[in-house]
């Protein structure tokens, strides 16, 4: 390490915490009688910090670590040196040493450690190298200068130093059952409770003291941590604390204390981190005031200071936005530079047809997007274009109408959806909108008045019967039909196009790039629309939807009313269940949306089943309810939705799977059960189902213990109507790894950037724009890296990318 120490030019950094630290954690285990514990008792008395770097060049050369002496010391076992307090487990075994794709075992990590490490789950890939450990990221800093007293702790706080008083641990063979302990700091005390942790009982002995990080709340009224982590308060601990540093705090797995972790990035940082190529030119550091990266690295695990935790977090955010921009930009002229795509120029007498046969009047929103789409589907450039809207904008109707577009030209078009039920929505309301009759087969003919020659319509799911699908995919390969719509049996090797020109997705969100890609191969460069009904905040689409560009239908048609929205407390439910009758007795219609238990369909459609038999047995018995859930068969959905639709059914009990594309005018009422276990734009979404008639419509959110952050959530809902103001205060509440529907897409899979940091995103986009420009293949010795991590970015999400 001393070495390391002549390399960097006596900067006192070769060790996290500086050479004084090494020096202290080794001294007692050198022998009395040797020179070399002579010259560090030398030092003077504020140690090897306090020399000027001659001075240092000098000492270290006097302990025989210099350069001039390396070839004799080198074969010499190095002292165990780690930015904590060694556990007799983590080392770096003597002559293991080697680049950046060394083995994490050769840090002498022992098997059970390295095991678990590996076991931590990231969106990287798991750690296995030297490299995996560097460039693990804590997610928070343990801030040791503001450690709170318990008698001074608020909602909120984080840190504090007491001693365990009791511990109450799970009898053997109830391992559910949390363990909760009492803490105390002469102060004051306070409870803490870990939930499926049993094994903290063992290390949590009474009358220990430990530093306990967590979030502290209330329960039952009382103060109390939840799952905190804790250190033991070493003789090490309270001279972080002395000094105030910053500790950080890693992702980890269970068994894994955040101790142990530590020293293994301790040790990797040590030893490797000077190995870490560059990422960047010279003239965008220094054009953007950005520090090196090693420096980064260093100070994002082990700030000095907030400042020093700033700048290494602007450094690491921009490389993550740089690297992400770079694909979605690569990929879209790789798309765009392929062969040319049809033009699809309108007949205008089908254009102004279509428009002029509708019984309502475009926005001036919609006419603003359609106009953007004709002239990209014009041009033999393929379009990629997202069409963004907030619910009930009237999307269809512009998708729609490029699809007549596309069929007056000569051309045959497809519209994709993520379920069979919206896929269903879609097909019946692209046909009524060309003039279909509404008949049960899978092909339907629309004679309309906008075009000389009749329209054919097909619908092609997974959950038709095989020879209706026979039927569809005959008549898409001969041209026989002009429009499919379908769900993701539409990408199946066995669908051929004979000349697909227009290929339009639906909730873009619920696919992954793959399905993109494979039903653009359907055709020669068709174009591409996407659309969704989910606002998404401007940084979002910059990143996920980085290859698109973008247009919105910012506009509700007019005469649409805002749907009121209510919370209703568990003392007021009576009320609620009193409403949805009075509205149905009115002749309308409700939904009830049933709690999402957890990702699981199975669980979900059983609490549905539950639910509907609760309402209709003891809530509604004298109303007609029906069930709809994702465990149903695609018939009986189908069945469901049409009798619902026909007024057949007065309330609709439902799982999430109404969520999007659900048209029925008549429903006035959204009752949602457990609303706090929803995000705000699936709240929105919900509520979208209603208020599609000419009546005022309700949307009630049913919470019966929401807590503070869940109440938040649902005031918002309550407060903000406009989907793009919800979809920013989501993404604000939530973070961006959470937000609905981002991880499909794994390109806002960030560790260190923020999406919220929309400038520092911005300047990363323009960064990407001119390299691309300049040097599309990202060619040159300076270029390596970046070109490397692009490229190993885009393979990792199955991206093709031109300079592959």
């Amino acid at each position: 390490m001393l070495q390391q120490e002549e390399r960097r030019g006596y900067d006192n950094k070769s060790v996290l915490g500086g050479v004084d630290r090494l020096l202290k954690n080794v001294i007692d285990r050198i022998p009395l009688s040797s020179p070399i514990r002579g010259s560090i008792l030398a030092l003077p008395a504020r140690g090897y910090a306090s020399l000027t770097p001659s001075e240092r060049a000098e000492w270290i050369r006097s302990v025989g670590a210099g350069s001039t002496t390396r070839a004799r010391t080198s074969t010499r076992r190095p002292a165990r040196t780690s930015p904590t307090k060694p556990a007799g487990s983590l080392r770096i075994a003597p002559g293991e040493s080697g680049g950046l794709a060394t083995p994490i075992e050769r840090l002498s990590i022992r098997g059970t450690t390295a095991e678990k490490i590996k076991k931590i789950r990231r969106n990287v890939g798991p750690i296995s190298t030297v490299y995996d450990l560097v460039t693990h990221y804590p997610f928070r800093h343990i801030d040791y200068g503001h450690l709170a007293k318990i008698a001074t702790l608020q909602p909120g706080d984080r840190t504090t130093l007491a001693r365990v008083h009791t511990v109450d641990a799970p009898f053997r063979g109830n391992r559910g059952r949390p363990v909760r302990a009492v803490l105390t700091d002469g102060f004051g005390r306070i409870d803490a409770v870990w939930f499926n942790q049993s094994w903290v009982a063992n290390q949590l002995k009474p009358g220990k003291e430990f530093v306990f990080s967590g979030k502290v709340g209330y329960f039952n009224g009382r103060l109390q941590f939840e799952n905190p982590e804790y250190e033991p308060a070493t003789e090490e601990t309270l001279e972080d604390i002395e000094r105030g540093r910053l500790i950080p705090v890693y992702p980890s797995t269970a068994g894994l204390p955040q101790r142990t972790l530590r020293r293994a990035v301790g040790l990797a940082l040590t030893g490797y981190v000077d190995l870490v190529p560059e990422l960047l030119p010279e003239w965008i550091r220094s054009g953007l005031n950005l520090e090196a990266q090693q420096e980064a690295i260093s100070h994002y695990h082990y700030p000095h200071d907030a400042d020093d935790y700033t700048r290494a977090e602007k450094r690491l955010s921009f490389d993550e936005f740089l690297v992400k921009q770079l694909v979605v930009l690569a990929r879209r002229r790789l798309w765009q530079s392929g062969p040319s795509a049809p033009r699809l120029v309108a007949d205008p007498a089908a254009a102004t047809g279509f428009v002029a046969s509708l019984p309502f009047q475009l926005t001036n929103a919609q006419r603003r997007a359609l106009d953007q789409i004709l002239a990209d589907i014009s041009a033999p450039v393929p379009m990629s274009r997202l069409l963004q809207g907030d619910v009930g904008s009237g999307k269809t109707v512009v998708a729609t109408a490029a699809l007549v577009a596309a069929l007056s030209s000569g051309h045959q078009a497809v519209l994709m959806a993520p379920t069979e039920i919206l896929a269903e929505q879609h097909f019946r309301t692209v046909s009524s909108l060309l003039g279909a009759a509404d008949d049960e087969g899978p092909i339907r003919e629309a004679k309309s008045s906008f075009l000389e020659r009749p329209i054919r319509i097909a619908h092609l799911t997974g959950g038709q019967k095989a020879s209706e699908k026979k039927a569809v995919r005959a008549a898409v390969a001969n041209a026989e039909v002009d429009i499919v719509v379908g769900t993701h049996a539409l990408i199946e090797e066995s669908v051929e196009f004979e000349r697909l020109g227009l290929a339009i997705i639906d909730e873009q969100h619920r696919f992954g790039v793959v399905q993109r890609d494979l039903l653009k191969k359907k055709g020669q460069s068709p174009h591409l629309l996407v659309m969704t009904a989910t606002p998404i905040p401007r940084t979002l689409s910059l990143t996920v939807y980085g290859d698109l560009d973008n247009s919105v239908i910012d506009e509700l048609p007019p005469g649409r009313r805002p749907i009121e929205t209510r919370y209703v407390s568990p003392h007021d439910r009576p009320r609620a269940y009193n409403f949805v009758r009075e509205q149905v007795q009115q002749g309308r219609q409700a939904f009830v949306i049933c709690p999402l238990v957890e990702e699981s369909e199975a669980i979900e459609a059983k609490a549905a089943v539950q639910e509907h038999r609760r309402l209709s047995s003891e809530v509604f018995p004298d109303l007609r309810l029906s069930l709809l859930h994702g465990r149903m068969k695609p018939a009986e959905k189908d069945h469901v939705m049409r009798s619902f639709r026909a007024g057949e059914n007065d309330i609709l009990v439902s799982t999430s799977v109404i969520e999007v594309g659900i048209d029925i005018p008549n429903a006035t009422v959204m009752m949602i059960e457990g609303a706090d276990r929803f995000g705000l734009s699936q709240l929105h979404q919900f509520r979208g189902r209603v208020g599609r008639g000419a009546d005022q419509s309700y949307c009630l959110l049913l919470a019966d213990d929401p807590s503070d952050e869940a109440r938040e959530r649902l005031d918002l809902v309550v407060r903000i109507q406009d989907g793009f103001k919800l979809a920013e205060e989501d993404l604000r509440i939530r973070g961006e790894g959470e937000y609905y529907g981002v991880r499909q897409s794994g390109l806002a899979d960030f560790r260190v950037a923020r999406l919220t940091d929309e400038d520092l995103l911005a300047e990363a986009r323009r960064i990407a724009v001119k390299l691309l420009d300049e040097n599309p293949n990202l060619d040159g010795e300076e270029f390596r890296e970046l070109r490397h991590q692009v490229s190993e970015f885009a393979v990792s999400r199955n991206i093709l990318l031109a300079f592959h």
